[in-house]
């Protein structure tokens, strides 16, 4: 406003000055014209009554008069000029046809004004007819106004900028008396200020609108703590953007994410967020009005992006963004399709075999010497076909938290001589040597999936094993931890199958798991067995020179 009052000030004065020196230029311009051509009707009215009246040769008396400034021409009547006081009378023309001399002529008198070419001098010329037939023209110059401007730049230029300087101070004081009792206003309080009275009505209004504000404030701001708090600890992202995809709000969960400061990052674009073309693409569709969702890999996990546009006015004016992590239900529905097909390929191998051997036994096919061996291969497969269905269901019950199963403290260096006493003949068979070794531990745990989990790591360490070979079992305790370890100088495991080793119906070695019986859960079962006891599952493997598998749990 101090602005605005200023500026208003000052060029009022300026325009105010401004239009006093033209009005001025004008009004001495056209006194000092008026001045001129009473001066030259009066000159020439007194010569001509000299002229007239006088017996002298017309020269002789005009040569005879001092005039300062004024032109005397003196033209007979066929306009040839007899005298001229500035030039040569046989060098001019003649002047018959010159406004003031052709008027004289025919009205006693006559005046004209004429410019010169440059523009900077207006000449005016004033004639009368003598009573001897001639006539006398008097001309005095003076500037124009074009001219008269030019010289008094200077003078007006000085008075204007005096002015505007004087001006410009008169004006600043002003404002500053002005707008400085709406400076000093106290809006906390509106009604305590003393100000104009055209301003009670205004400071009435503020002080019912601070009445207003102050619960409608204090309510939004309880929303706010409410909102940014329960935001602030959701696991998930969100995003608030307006029209333009410059950021409202972001929480934790999404700071956490794009790895960013929400400070660095509200009010701005975006793509100050990330420059992922997959978010860019959704929060686009959101603000066109339309939801969308996509799925967003990032650092290994997946989340899931849902973009819902906010209506305000039957139009979008922004977007929320929701970001979920959904990696392990991504991970559970993979491995729920793999374990589907798995288990469909893994139970149609042993009834594909028992079905076609019961086959060519119905119809006769098989002699009499083949039929035990036929049956034989049924049972076999009969009994694989259990082994797996056993697996699957334990691992089921893993899955479930094996919520009824009594826990207890189990001595786990007297279960895993127990449990390797049973592989005895398996080893024998194998032709595998099988040892215990270590010192007393106790854990808290399930004695039958401890149980479970020992027996197929003995049983996968002498499957794989090479003839003559060891499998040594052991029990430490090492950091406050418990240490199960089961090593054998087998086959070993390639590098690149280390990592995958403990999925379900996974084999290193297709063939030779087959051949050995294996149903491909037994070290998913380890797995699942050592979650169920907070442990952790530790392999080492070389090929040609064997594994070694610790199970970790945690102190006691």
């Amino acid at each position: 406003m101090r602005k605005r009052v200023f500026q208003t000030n000052i060029l009022t004065a300026i325009f105010v000055t401004v239009i006093c020196g033209v009005l001025f230029l004008t009004v001495f311009f056209s006194f000092f014209t008026n001045h001129i051509s009473e001066d030259l009707e009066l000159y020439a009215q007194h010569i001509a009554a000299a002229l007239n009246s006088s017996a002298e040769d017309d020269g002789i008396f005009l040569r005879s008069l001092h005039t300062s400034g004024i032109r005397i021409t003196l033209i007979d009547g066929d306009g040839k000029v007899l005298y001229d006081n500035y030039a040569d009378p046989s060098r001019m023309d003649n002047h018959l046809t010159r406004p003031e001399v052709a008027d004289a002529i025919r009205n006693s008198s006559g005046e004209s004004t004429r410019k010169s070419d440059t523009l900077t001098l207006r000449t005016h010329y004033y004639a009368l007819l003598l009573d001897n037939g001639h006539v006398l023209r008097l001309a005095a110059s003076q500037d124009s106004v074009f001219s008269l401007m030019l010289k008094m730049t200077a003078p007006v230029a000085a008075v204007a900028g005096l002015a505007i300087v004087i001006s410009y101070y008169l004006a600043r004081a002003a404002a500053v008396r002005i707008t400085q009792p709406i400076n000093d206003l106290d809006l906390s309080d509106p009604l305590s200020n003393d100000v104009y009275e055209e301003l009670s009505p205004l400071l009435i209004g503020i002080n019912d609108l601070i009445i207003a504000l102050s619960g409608k404030t204090e309510e939004l701001t309880k929303h706010l703590t409410d909102f940014s708090a329960l935001a602030d600890n959701m696991q998930e992202g969100l995003i608030f953007l307006d029209l333009n995809k410059r950021v409202l709000s972001i929480n934790k969960g999404a700071c956490d994410l794009f790895r960013v400061g929400a400070k660095e990052v509200v009010g701005g674009n975006l793509l100050g967020v990330s420059r992922n073309l997959l978010l860019q693409e959704v929060a686009d569709s959101a603000l066109a009005g339309s939801s969308k969702e996509a799925l967003l890999e990032a650092d290994g996990r997946t989340y899931s992006l849902f973009a819902s546009p906010t209506i305000g006015d039957g139009a979008a004016v922004g977007c929320i963004i929701l970001i979920l992590d959904v990696t392990e239900k991504q991970d559970a529905e993979k491995i729920r399709r793999e374990f589907s097909a798995n288990v469909s390929h893994e139970l149609k191998t042993p009834l594909q075999s028992i079905s076609g051997y019961a086959e060519i036994i119905e119809n006769g096919i098989a002699k009499n010497a083949d039929i035990k061996r036929f049956s034989a291969k049924i049972h076999a497969e009969a009994l694989r076909l259990t082994a797996l269905i056993d697996d699957i269901m334990r691992i089921s019950q893993l899955d479930e938290g094996a919520k009824n199963a009594p826990v207890e403290q189990v001595n786990l260096l007297a279960l895993a001589e127990e449990t390797a006493s049973i592989f005895k003949e398996s080893a024998k068979t194998n032709k595998v040597r099988v040892t215990t070794e270590g010192a007393e531990a106790s854990i808290s745990g399930v004695r039958t999936i401890l149980s479970e989990m020992l027996a197929n790591l003995i049983d996968n360490a002498i499957k794989y094993n090479v003839t003559g070979g060891l499998v040594a079992v052991s029990v430490e305790t090492k950091d406050g931890c418990v240490v199960l370890s089961v090593t054998d100088t087998g086959i070993g495991i390639p590098k690149e199958h280390l990592a995958r080793v403990f999925e379900r119906f996974y084999r290193a070695d297709k063939s030779r798991s087959r051949d050995a019986g294996g149903t491909g859960l037994g070290l998913s079962i380890v797995k699942h067995g050592a979650q169920f006891h907070n442990a952790k599952v530790e392999i080492e493997s070389a090929v040609g020179k064997g594994t070694a598998i610790k199970v970790v749990f945690p102190s006691p």
